[in-house]
C-alpha cells in the first residue's frame, strides 16, 4: 500500500495564504451576520418598547378623557339643578309680586 499522506508535501505558501484569507473572510461575514441580527433584534425590542409606551399613553389619555367627560357631565347636572332652582325661585317671586300687585289694585 502507498501511504501518501505522510509523504505529501505541505501546500504552497500562496494556497495557505489564500485559505487563511478565505477563512478570515468567512469569519468576518459570520460576525457581520451576527452583528446585523443583533441590531435587528435591538430594533425590534425598541419598536416593541415604543409601541407599549404609546399604547400606555393612549390608554392613559383615554382614561383622562373619560374622567373629564364624567366631570363635565356632573357639572352640567349641577348647573341644570341650579337653573331649575333659580327658575323656581324666580317664578315664586313673580307670583308673589303679581299677588301683591293684585292686592294693591283690589284695595284701590
Amino acid at each position: 500500500t502507498n501511504d501518501t499522506t505522510a509523504s505529501d508535501p505541505p501546500p504552497p505558501p500562496e494556497k495557505a495564504a489564500r485559505a487563511a484569507d478565505e477563512k478570515a473572510a468567512d469569519e468576518k461575514a459570520t460576525e457581520e451576520k451576527a452583528r446585523n441580527k443583533l441590531k435587528a433584534e435591538i430594533r425590534k425590542a425598541y419598536a416593541a418598547k415604543k409601541k407599549v409606551a404609546e399604547d400606555e399613553a393612549r390608554e392613559e389619555k383615554r382614561a383622562i378623557d373619560d374622567e373629564t367627560k364624567q366631570r363635565i357631565a356632573a357639572v352640567d347636572a349641577d348647573l341644570r339643578k341650579l337653573k331649575d332652582t333659580l327658575d323656581a325661585q324666580a317664578a315664586e317671586e313673580l307670583a308673589t309680586i303679581d299677588n301683591t300687585d293684585d292686592d294693591e289694585t283690589k284695595q284701590r
